[in-house]
């Protein structure tokens, strides 16, 4: 039933029937199931009636769907409520969304808290995320620059380790990069030739 009102719905926005939509979306909101309110709130949100969006999704999030979870926090984000939207994908990750935990570790990484964001970007690869590893060497490549750039000798030292430790290709070919641009012929081909067995490895899995 939920299905069927949906494509009645979706008809009728296509045909700008506004008085079948209408029909239609207020059976899909008494029908009242989990289905329904996600349908009417990814309705909303492409309609760009954001707090409507907001009120369906959460409806739904509060009962502890994951997928209505991230949709909440992608709109609350879209209106600049990150605390918020942290707040609920941190509560998808934890129920072990890896796409949730990329999110709650670049936002961590984006507050400067480093290793609460490292942590959540590596369970992110374990979970199989396909960019867990390339966001994890990217943002601590950027702290690295950053303390570079305000002489931090100290701090840069640590996320240089950090980014050394990194046992993967993303961070090998940053460090590759890195010593090509510094002439350090030696570092530059010890991080190329690091990069192939790893290549070669998940090739064979």
């Amino acid at each position: 039933l939920t299905r069927a009102l949906e494509a009645l719905l979706e008809a009728a926005d296509e045909a700008a029937d506004g008085e079948a939509a209408a029909r239609w979306r207020a059976k899909l909101d008494t029908l009242g199931t989990d289905r329904a309110w996600l349908a009417l709130g990814h309705r909303a949100w492409r309609l760009l009636t954001l707090d409507e969006a907001m009120a369906y999704f959460r409806k739904v999030a509060e009962r502890g769907d994951v997928e209505a979870m991230i949709a909440l926090a992608d709109v609350l984000r879209q209106m600049d409520s990150v605390h918020e939207a942290y707040d609920w994908y941190l509560k998808a990750a934890q129920q072990d969304h890896a796409g949730a935990m990329l999110t709650v570790g670049e936002l961590l990484f984006g507050w400067s808290l480093v290793d609460k964001g490292a942590l959540w970007l590596e369970r992110a690869r374990e979970h199989g995320h396909p960019r867990a590893a390339q966001v994890m060497a990217e943002r601590v490549d950027e702290a690295l620059r950053r303390a570079e750039r305000l002489g931090d000798d100290e701090t840069a030292a640590r996320f240089l380790a950090r980014l050394r430790s990194l046992e993967t290709v993303p961070a090998h070919r940053l460090l590759a990069a890195r010593a090509y641009a510094e002439h350090d012929d030696h570092e530059y081909e010890l991080w190329l030739r690091r990069v192939f067995p790893i290549i070669q490895k998940s090739l064979e899995d």
